[in-house]
């Protein structure tokens, strides 16, 4: 199931960066440079491409980029531990924020010409230069996630390998069809699930991140009153919202003793 599926990226109580992958990618003594690593893949996978983006920006930014991003991420959208059974679900939401959304307060990212950037944004722009070595398939399979979209979704047509979700957080309230990857099904969810995260067009279809934020049916009107009253106002922020919502799932995991409602509609006010 895709909310369960396991994930390598980690950020530890500690705040030092434990990727797997990108550790191997990163680390000293002739360890593979996570541009030819990508390089080297003639498919990669939506995992392969993220993951190349945050070893590269541990490398280059360094550490402290991103345990500042994960303090910041922790204050607006709600702290985990290693030992929450929820925390590498919500440390993969982490790095897709970290990756795609967040501009990169390091003033090395200003000797890339794109002061402001996002990690993504900042990679691309690397990748594109032909003597990296990437292959041009490669390069735009990587541009193509640029168009990503952070929502929250709606399931309204489930099977086993592919839903239809809806977009709440925006006016027009599009549909996306949604492909399981690799190995995941999408088993374990269920009609009307409301949740959040990434969605990303990777080759021909759409796939969701690991990093997914599942509420409670139980609280599904009181979430899309807040959305709807919320676009209401001159000032909705779609970032803002999302970051009360992930607070409020993690309150809710925490005291799942307590009708969900009770706790939605405390803190959606």
């Amino acid at each position: 199931m895709v909310l369960e599926t396991a994930n390598e990226r980690r950020v530890t109580a500690a705040g030092k960066t434990t990727s797997t992958r990108s550790a191997g990618m990163v680390a000293g003594g002739g360890a593979e440079d996570p541009v030819s690593h990508l390089a080297s893949l003639a498919d990669p996978s939506l995992d392969d491409l993220v993951e190349a983006v945050i070893a590269w920006t541990h490398l280059v930014m360094g550490e402290s980029e991103i345990v500042e991003a994960c303090g910041r991420f922790y204050a607006d959208n709600g702290k985990v531990f290693p030992d929450d059974p929820f925390y590498d679900t919500r440390m993969s939401y982490f790095f897709d924020v970290f990756v795609f959304e967040r501009p990169l307060a390091s003033p090395r990212a200003a000797e890339y010409g794109l002061a402001s950037a996002t990690p993504y944004e900042l990679f691309i722009a690397h990748v594109r230069d032909p003597a990296r070595g990437v292959p041009p398939a490669v390069v735009e399979r990587l541009a193509r996630l640029g168009g990503f979209r952070h929502a929250l979704f709606q399931i309204v047509k489930l099977q086993e390998r592919t839903m239809v979700v809806q977009d709440l957080t925006r006016p027009e309230r599009a549909r996306h069809v949604v492909t399981a990857r690799a190995g995941d099904t999408f088993r374990g969810l269920e009609k009307k699930a409301i949740f959040q995260g990434f969605l990303f067009p990777i080759g021909d279809v759409d796939q969701l991140s690991h990093g997914l934020v599942l509420h409670p049916q139980r609280a599904n009107r009181i979430i899309r009153r807040f959305v709807r009253l919320g676009q209401k106002g001159e000032n909705f922020s779609r970032r803002i919202a999302l970051a009360k919502l992930a607070n409020v799932q993690i309150r809710h995991l925490r005291h799942r003793h307590v009708d969900p409602k009770i706790i939605y509609q405390t803190d959606l006010k």
